[in-house]
């Protein structure tokens, strides 16, 4: 009985143990399966990666805003959808069930409110729109710290889970290993009970691995999680020892690398940090800092941006755990601080500051530097207010009726204030406006930008007056050179005219030197006065070109005419070639084009000691078939080489430099005004064309002038060459002339008359113009020499009289001294139908009277804006004979004057020039 009692009994303990024994087993599988679908379903990694993509999302909206361009755009649509992609992980199967059970799948939601909120500003934000990426960022920046605070509640919820089911799978372990201890004590002989205790003992170890086994598990995949993390994180416990960190959090604190170990407190691995610099702000106060950033990290309450030795930015958020821990995250910010420093310093660069205005709830934000504009302290409340205070009562109401339009219409603004007074001086503001339009088109925000230009107007102001100073200047200075020119040309007009007519008696040989020393110089102080003049014209912008069609061969023949004399007197060469290609008519100023020749030969013969030089004229580009062109365009190249010494590199940038005078073979200063050749580049650019050289040492120069002109129109009449080239025979002027000469000047009187009276012409005087018109109404003449300037009443006056008068006959030629007339269409329109420049040579003169003889008007041209564009000189008288041509005096002083071997170089020159000029007429005439 006791045995049944026994049994009896020990069944009633193993069926008690059995039933036990199932409820464990059922108990231990449900807790073994939840465990498992924790670890299979984790919420904390993909609540991890919306919160990564939330951050790099902001990361990229910042960039995109600092540099708005396409690229940058496309990387934050990119992100939209990567941030959309890990959203719907959260919101779907047994994640989004775990986060409901927890009760932190709110934010999941607002972040799926916020994806749609980014939704219409794609379009804007793939263009690269700054606008849309403000507003983005407005969207998104408020959206981070609460997505970080939610991750931490997220994984506090799956710890939780997890750790209340392992304890439930522990208890249910410990039921069986009851149940079955039990069964094994009651079920069998203490032999059997005894296996069974160590079968038992076996199955606890087991349970114990395996459990331990789970538990590493889960650790693993944890630290996996954090790892992961883009921003350090590290976990502290209630102790303030450090339990993980992951290895972003202790690249971040390179210098506290050997310190960050699990079991170190805080305080050690910042200390460890601050005694290596790590920390900037720990410099000079390290231990009252290190209190600090203990007291503040084993209280937080809020984030915190700390600096570190090599520049770096981190914020950093720290949050208590319910275990009394503390665990944080380190976000690296240097990017965005850059971009807050690099706007910062542009506004006070561009000395703007900035601010925006909330229109729902009035709230305005200032900007640093806008305070510091307004000179406003920036504990002061921002307002708009505070701007407009700074306006008078008409300013102030123009800039809130321009708020109101922004803030009801959208409309954009922009103002200039000048009544704004600051520190008790005027100031210049620029106001903008802008407004920011939510999804629906509601404006949401007034963005607004103030400029000071305070700075940018004094200097208007300053220029101003410094422009006006300048303008006065140059008036007083072209009003003085004019001047100057009338006081220097007038006597020299006497000199050089007293000099001709002595020159043209016969003088002993000393005597002849002397004069012609006289006259050259004379003629170099011209030149140099018409440098100077023609150059201040230039600078002060009152040089004109008048174009005019004319013959490029005639041209050039004439040129080389001119300086045959000088060639000659050096023995030296002078050739010119024309291209055929260049076209017989041409249109251009063709005066500043022999002013620009001249200089070039003048400057080759000067230079050149043996040899030659050499005129060339051909065409670089012919006209092209353009439409819109109606008269053809040939850029023409000028070029004049000589076999001097040449040019040295060094010399280059000297050449085309204004008053600037190169050295003859590196010796001796050559004379003049040094601003020949800068006159003929400047001359160059305002024909739209240019000049240059190249040299060889040693061997010879060759400058190149390209300048575009103009076909002439076959039509059109033109104009002939210049005349008065030394040596050649001056028009011949009728002889028994009846001429009035209007001159005040005594010496000028005795030259013009002496002058005339050579050409065989009965001379009457008059002291100014009233006198010139009383005469020319008591008298008929065949022509009127006017000198412009005159007391009483000057030559434009007595012109205009004599015109309204007596009709276009006389014909008048007005001379004048003052150079810097440079628009002689007044003297014309004035009555005159030539004007000469003083002093006037008499081979111009001669050329001048027989052409207004003629009927034709003339104008004056040239370098020295006096030697007149004429027709062809009045045909020269038939000539008999070889007898008739020169009288014996003239062949003994070209005889004294010419050795043979000059001589026979002249002559063999004349030669080959006649032949081309009878080939060309031949031609032309066959042509025909």
């Amino acid at each position: 009985m006791r045995w049944l009692r026994r049994h009896i009994l020990m069944g009633l303990v193993v069926t008690g143990f059995v039933v036990s024994l199932a409820l464990g087993f059922d108990t231990l599988s449900g807790a073994s399966d939840v465990v498992s679908h924790l670890l299979d379903e984790n919420t904390v990694w993909p609540a991890t990666r919306a919160e990564d993509g939330l951050v790099r999302l902001d990361g990229a909206l910042a960039r995109l805003a600092a540099d708005p361009t396409p690229q940058h755009g496309a990387a934050v649509v990119d992100q939209i959808a990567i941030l959309q992609d890990r959203l719907a992980v959260l919101e779907s199967g047994e994640v989004a069930a775990h986060l409901a059970e927890d009760g932190v799948d709110g934010q999941v939601r607002t972040l799926r409110d916020l994806v749609t909120a980014l939704a219409p500003l794609a379009d804007g934000l793939a263009q690269g729109d700054a606008a849309a990426a403000e507003r983005a960022l407005a969207l998104v920046q408020p959206a981070v710290a609460p997505t970080e605070a939610w991750i931490l509640e997220v994984q506090q919820g799956h710890r939780d889970h997890l750790q209340a089911h392992v304890e439930s799978r522990t208890r249910a372990i410990w039921l069986v290993v009851v149940a079955l201890g039990g069964l094994v004590l009651s079920g069998v002989i203490f032999m059997l009970m005894l296996t069974l205790e160590i079968r038992s003992g076996r199955r606890k170890t087991d349970a114990a691995e395996a459990s331990h086994m789970v538990a590493a598990a889960a650790e693993l995949r944890l630290k996996d999680a954090i790892e992961a993390i883009p921003e350090g994180f590290a976990l502290y416990d209630a102790d303030d020892r450090l339990v993980l960190s992951n290895q972003r959090y202790r690249n971040i604190y390179r210098a506290s690398g050997a310190a960050i170990v699990p079991g170190a407190t805080f305080e050690d691995i910042i200390r460890h940090g601050v005694e290596r610099g790590q920390y900037a702000e720990a410099v000079g106060n390290e231990e009252a800092w290190i209190a600090e950033r203990v007291a503040r990290h084993r209280s937080p309450s809020g984030p915190i941006e700390q600096r570190l030795n090599d520049r770096r930015w981190l914020r950093i958020e720290e949050r208590r755990t319910s275990e009394g821990g503390v665990v944080g995250v380190r976000v690296d910010i240097t990017g965005i601080k850059r971009a807050q420093d690099l706007l910062s310093r542009a506004e006070q660069i561009a000395d703007l500051g900035h601010f925006n205005v909330d229109v729902a709830s009035g709230e305005t934000v200032f900007s640093a530097h806008l305070y510091r504009i307004l000179g406003l302290s920036a504990k002061q409340a921002a307002s708009t207010n505070l701007l407009m205070d700074r306006l008078d009562e008409t300013d102030r109401r123009q800039l809130a009726r321009a708020l109101e339009g922004t803030r009801r219409e959208g409309r954009a603004f922009q103002g200039v204030f000048s009544s704004v007074e600051i520190d008790g001086e005027p100031r210049w503001f620029v106001v903008n406006l802008a407004a920011d339009a939510g999804p629906s088109g509601e404006i949401q925000e007034i963005l607004g930008t103030v400029q000071d230009i305070t700075a940018q107007k004094r200097s208007e102001e300053e220029l101003a007056a410094a422009t006006s100073e300048a303008e006065a200047a140059n008036a007083a200075k072209s009003q003085f050179l004019s001047i100057m020119s009338h006081e220097i040309r007038t006597p020299m007009n006497g000199v050089a005219g007293a000099l001709n007519l002595v020159e043209r008696h016969r003088l002993d040989p000393h005597d002849a030197e002397m004069i012609d020393l006289a006259r050259r110089s004379a003629d170099r102080l011209r030149i140099v006065l018409n440098d100077i003049l023609d150059f201040t014209r230039m600078e002060s912008g009152r040089l004109d070109l008048e174009p005019v069609p004319f013959d490029p061969r005639a041209f050039l023949r004439e040129a080389k005419a001119f300086w045959m004399a000088t060639a000659a007197e050096k023995k030296l060469r002078l050739d010119w070639t024309v291209d055929v290609l260049v076209p017989e008519r041409l249109v251009g100023d063709s005066g500043r084009l022999r002013q620009i020749v001249d200089n070039l030969i003048s400057n080759a013969l000067k230079f050149t000691e043996k040899g030659g030089v050499r005129i060339s004229l051909d065409v670089v580009h012919e006209p092209g078939t353009d439409a819109t062109e109606t008269v053809p365009t040939h850029v023409v190249r000028l070029a004049v080489a000589d076999s001097g010494p040449g040019i040295a590199e060094a010399d280059r940038p000297k050449v085309f430099a204004d008053f600037s005078q190169l050295r003859a073979g590196g010796a001796v200063a050559l004379t003049g005004s040094g601003l020949g050749l800068a006159i003929c580049r400047r001359l160059c650019a305002m024909m739209g064309g240019s000049i240059d050289f190249f040299s060889e040492p040693g061997r010879g120069s060759t400058f190149v002038v390209e300048v575009p002109l103009s076909v002439a129109d076959a039509a059109t009449v033109v104009r002939r060459p210049l005349v008065g080239a030394p040596g050649e025979t001056a028009p011949a002027v009728p002889k028994g002339l009846r001429v009035l000469a209007a001159e005040d000047n005594p010496t000028n009187q005795v030259v013009v008359r002496h002058m005339l009276e050579r050409f065989g012409c009965i001379v009457d005087l008059a002291g100014n113009g009233r006198e010139a018109v009383d005469a020319v109404a008591a008298r008929p003449y065949d022509f009127v020499l006017m000198d412009v300037s005159m007391p009483v009443m000057d030559g434009m006056e007595a012109a205009g009289l004599i015109r309204a008068q007596h009709g276009a006959r006389p014909p008048i030629i007005g001379y004048t001294a003052h150079a810097m007339m440079d628009d002689r269409r007044r003297f014309r329109e004035a009555g005159m139908d030539a004007v000469l420049a003083k002093p006037v040579q008499p081979d111009e003169l001669a050329a001048t009277i027989a052409m207004v003889l003629e009927g034709l008007p003339a104008e004056a041209q040239g370098a020295d804006a006096g030697r007149p564009i004429a027709g062809d000189a009045a045909a020269a008288p038939a000539l008999d004979g070889a007898d008739s041509m020169f009288d014996p005096e003239t062949v003994d002083m070209l005889k004294d004057s010419l050795d043979p071997e000059t001589y026979e170089l002249v002559v063999h020159q004349y030669r080959s020039d006649v032949a081309v000029i009878l080939e060309a007429l031949d031609t032309a005439y066959r042509a025909r």
